[in-house]
């Protein structure tokens, strides 16, 4: 036996050799405070199976706190994680898990604790959403440490995770586009807006967009890049996924609308030597890219003197995906504009509409089948 059972008084204490050398001395670890030997003799067994099936017991006896630090460190590091997910899961680890099960140490960790997680953010009136992405960060790092040997299994494989919420995203219908649209046309600085509204893009897609990316002639968008904001500025990186790097086919009124903002953008280079060398879409006269705060204020300000639903920059792309939908694009063409990786996101996030589209569909069986008469029994 790699190691054995004390009694220390009123308790009983176990003592055990985790198989590393130190000094050239075999290291040696305890525990004391059971009540019973036998609570004490069950305490070294699993340490001992943990030891002998070639567990990192030292490692799993780190802090939670102190492990999900390292570990977002080295991953972020070896995975190339992109500024934004690594704020995202900075700000998860910070502000949801470490301060409910932070001093709990990795290899103490049980079912029951992240079910006290989930139950603290449903008290703070989190939504279902932050606490499946709060979960999903810690089965990643838990994932991490089964792989490298140092946790023998992952508890949130025996947690039962809410489901997630049904998304009914907030869009403008055909007629409030248009209107929409046009007051955007009587503003530069809303150019962003417009090409978000006709395309579908998404924020930072737009924002990462160079003059090079378009082909004018043939009137298509090559898009390949995405802007998050990060101190000081812009942060770039290819697209997340392959399908979010596609070509789309502008529509004229775009191209017209993207002239005019290249005309409007010429005039900067006379206030600024060497303005915008990189040659991005959407630099103020400064030569940087137009704030993420900037865009918004124009959009709330619109969306109100044109009488319109207070909605997000990003229920454009929605209601871009609506409009696709709803003129019987078929959704497979729809999800590759879009950049979703599958039909069935594309699917499943604008099933509503699908029900809709059913209409011609009942219409034409009802015309086909009028004449036939029902016999009542």
């Amino acid at each position: 036996m790699r190691g054995s059972t004390v009694k220390r008084g009123n308790t009983y204490m176990a003592y055990y050799y985790t198989g590393e050398k130190k000094n050239g001395k075999y290291v040696r670890k305890s525990k004391s405070g059971f009540k019973t030997k036998k609570e004490a003799e069950r305490f070294l067994r699993s340490v001992i199976e943990d030891i002998e099936a070639g567990l990192k017991v030292q490692g799993s006896e780190v802090l939670i706190k102190n492990f999900l630090n390292e570990w977002l460190d080295m991953y972020s590091s070896i995975s190339g994680l992109a500024e934004n997910t690594y704020r995202g899961y900075r700000t998860n680890i910070n502000n949801h898990i470490i301060p409910v099960i932070g001093d709990i140490k990795l290899n103490t960790l049980k079912p029951e604790d992240i079910d006290r997680l989930l139950l603290t953010m449903t008290e703070k009136g989190l939504s279902v959403t932050t606490q499946r992405y709060t979960i999903s960060v810690i089965r990643k790092a838990l994932n991490w440490a089964v792989k490298r040997r140092i946790l023998r299994f992952n508890v949130i494989d025996y947690v039962d995770i809410p489901k997630p919420e049904k998304f009914n995203p907030t869009v403008l219908n055909e007629e409030q586009l248009q209107v929409l649209l046009n007051y955007c046309r009587d503003n530069p600085l809303l150019t962003p807006i417009s090409l978000i509204l006709l395309t579908g893009l998404r924020r930072g897609e737009a924002l990462g967009l160079k003059w090079s990316d378009f082909d004018f002639e043939n009137k298509i968008l090559h898009v390949q890049r995405t802007a998050t904001p990060a101190k000081g500025g812009y942060h770039f990186s290819d697209c997340k996924t392959e399908d979010s790097n596609r070509f789309i086919s502008l529509p004229d009124i775009l191209i017209d609308i993207l002239n005019d903002w290249k005309v409007f953008q010429s005039d900067f280079n006379v206030l600024i030597d060497n303005f915008n060398p990189d040659g991005y879409v959407f630099c103020n006269y400064t030569g940087n890219i137009i704030s993420c705060s900037s865009i918004l204020r124009y959009f709330k300000k619109a969306l109100q003197e044109c009488n319109l639903p207070d909605i997000r920059i990003h229920d454009l792309r929605h209601s871009y995906a609506t409009l696709l939908l709803s003129k019987n694009i078929s959704p497979k063409v729809a999800s590759g504009m879009l950049g979703h990786s599958d039909t069935r996101t594309t699917l499943d996030i604008y099933s509503h509409l699908l029900t809709d589209m059913q209409k011609p569909v009942i219409n034409a069986l009802n015309d086909t089948f009028k004449d036939i008469t029902v016999t009542k029994q």
